[in-house]
């Protein structure tokens, strides 16, 4: 009976293995990282979703990052005011705030 165990032990290891072989290489390709840097978001278009206000004040933009949107809080990069609705660009990002002008 001592035996079984081992037989049974070989078994679930070597059916481990076999799934382990086979769902491991499809995960890997189906896998969607949504993670980004801020920095990644320089020269990407965005669209502003609360109103920028003059210079030193902050608003907020959306943008599409892979299969994903975010938010972020966004300040004019020139100190100008720019209305809800604008298209804009990423200019410069710095810790949590990024920096945008309109896209024309």
């Amino acid at each position: 009976m001592h035996w079984f165990y081992w037989a049974a032990g070989i078994m679930l290891a070597f059916v481990a293995l076999i799934a382990y072989f086979i769902y491991t290489p499809s995960m890997q390709r189906a896998e969607v990282s949504s993670g980004f840097s801020i920095q990644d978001l320089v020269g990407k278009i965005g669209v502003v979703t609360v109103t920028i206000p003059v210079k030193g004040g902050y608003g907020e933009v959306l943008i599409r990052v892979g299969a994903s949107n975010t938010n972020q809080i966004a300040g004019s990069f020139s100190g100008d005011p720019i209305p809800e609705g604008t298209r804009v660009v990423i200019v410069r990002a710095a810790q949590h705030t990024i920096y945008v002008s309109p896209f024309e």
